[in-house]
């Protein structure tokens, strides 16, 4: 039984708008298994703190609000992640890990790839400088004891569906494995005066 997980882009890069508003990158994730029972796609961040920091700054860029937010409706200052563009959850704490994608087969040889776009809205008051945090995305085999019903996270919101994470199975590899850390980043164009 094998897996692998690849992304497009282990960088993701949003530009804050000059005088503030909403900005957007993604990245593609590709997973590829043998396993007869399929995949599960998560997403979680690196640490306890959500928030996107600055080396030279006290302000944050946040991420701990609850159902999805839109580019209409971010509050200023905050980010999230997608997997259809369009409605945005918060980035989950480590070890709280969010289904991105889910899926009980085999994939073919091309594998399955899930697109997953963070977004941000920052204010014209926010420090200029460059913001990162640290995702974990981690694709793992599915086991076939106790196994979770497929989720299609374009019809289940993820908060809904965060207890469906399986735990590890004896026939399916740990979420532990084929861990890709994926780093983002939101720099503001503003010069320093």
């Amino acid at each position: 039984e094998m897996i692998s997980l690849s992304v497009s882009s282990a960088s993701v890069t949003m530009d804050a708008p000059i005088g503030g508003g909403f900005t957007s990158g993604n990245t593609s994730a590709t997973v590829i298994t043998n396993s007869a029972y399929g995949y599960t796609l998560t997403i979680e961040d690196a640490d306890s703190n959500t928030s996107m920091t600055s080396s030279t700054s006290e302000d944050t860029v946040s991420s701990n609000y609850l159902g999805s937010k839109t580019e209409e409706t971010f509050e200023e200052n905050t980010w999230g992640f997608s997997v259809d563009a369009t409605k945005f959850y918060a980035i989950p704490q480590k070890n709280s890990p969010l289904i991105l994608a889910k899926n009980s087969a085999p994939t073919s040889d091309e594998g399955a790839t899930t697109t997953l776009t963070f977004g941000a809205k920052t204010s014209m008051y926010l420090t200029s400088g460059t913001y990162a945090d640290r995702i974990i995305l981690s694709a793992y085999t599915n086991g076939v004891d106790g196994s979770p019903e497929g989720v299609d996270p374009t019809s289940n919101p993820p908060e809904e569906v965060s207890d469906d994470v399986p735990e590890p199975y004896e026939e399916g590899s740990g979420p532990n494995e084929n861990k890709l850390v994926l780093l983002t980043s939101m720099q503001d164009p503003r010069l320093i005066s």
